[in-house]
């Protein structure tokens, strides 16, 4: 960069020398264009250089990222289709569920209110048949004892 400034510097002092000296105006020719549009050519490429690499190092991450990113609208549009299919499941989930509940209030608690309005004559029936159960079992063993005792004196008698 030094030599470009310093290839500036000398055109400049050239075309000062040439046409200024004289106090004349100064006056380019096509050479001394050319000159200072190469030195421009030279400048502005080595100045454009850095941010022409830094553009192309840009647009090589743009180009991975845009990558990426139709990798993740992939992932996406897969993902909304298997959510699509656990939504039709959870419909199927909430229909059945719903069902379930219907014949539980329907079926299943109508039942259990009839066992319980019957439980309690029931309940009396069993305690009324145990008490005579007992006093049944100890009619038993009183005929037990009538019939050992009846069976000893019918062997002493014959």
């Amino acid at each position: 960069m030094k030599s470009d400034n310093d290839f500036a510097i000398y055109i400049c002092y050239n075309i000062f020398i040439r046409f200024g000296k004289e106090g004349t105006a100064l006056r380019l020719d096509k050479e001394d264009f050319i000159s200072i549009s190469q030195l421009l050519d030279v400048k502005m490429d080595s100045a454009l250089r850095p941010i022409k690499e830094e553009i192309g190092g840009i647009r090589k991450e743009l180009g991975e990222v845009k990558e990426e990113l139709g990798e993740v609208k992939e992932e996406v549009e897969g993902m909304k289709g298997e959510l699509g299919g656990v939504k039709d499941e959870l419909g199927a989930v909430k229909d059945r569920l719903q069902r379930v509940e219907l014949h539980i209030e329907n079926v299943t608690d109508h039942n259990i209110h009839l066992l319980a309005e019957n439980y309690v004559p029931a309940a009396k029936r069993y305690e009324k048949a145990i008490s005579e159960m007992d006093e049944m079992k100890s009619d038993i063993e009183v005929m037990k004892v009538v019939i050992a005792n009846h069976s000893k004196q019918l062997g002493k008698l014959a």
